[in-house]
């Protein structure tokens, strides 16, 4: 299951692209980590390699407002702060007006 949530978000799409296309992957990428089918540090290493990929860069925002959404408890709980620090550097570097808003 999660190869082909995977190999559907690593499509490679333009930035503005439309987010409704891959919205339901996201989402259940964000559950399957919920669920610990996928590692916490595994999932946000996968989403952090995605953000710095442009032609993936959509789909990995998606699953990282997913993922927070259904998530964040267990982020908070298991995700070590060397991740979360790569994560955060890597958003920082993100200058495109299609991702303000998130």
């Amino acid at each position: 299951l999660i190869q082909k949530i995977l190999k559907f978000l690593t499509i490679k799409r333009r930035v503005d692209c439309v987010r409704a296309e891959f919205f339901a992957h996201a989402e259940a990428f964000a559950a399957l980590v919920k669920m610990e089918f996928v590692s916490v540090k595994g999932a946000i290493t996968t989403i952090n390699t995605l953000l710095k990929k442009e032609d993936n860069r959509c789909a990995a925002i998606t699953m990282l407002g997913k993922t927070v959404e259904l998530c964040l408890d267990i982020l908070a709980e298991k995700c070590d702060s060397g991740c979360l620090k790569e994560l955060k550097e890597t958003l920082d570097s993100i200058r495109n007006a299609h991702f303000e808003y998130d």
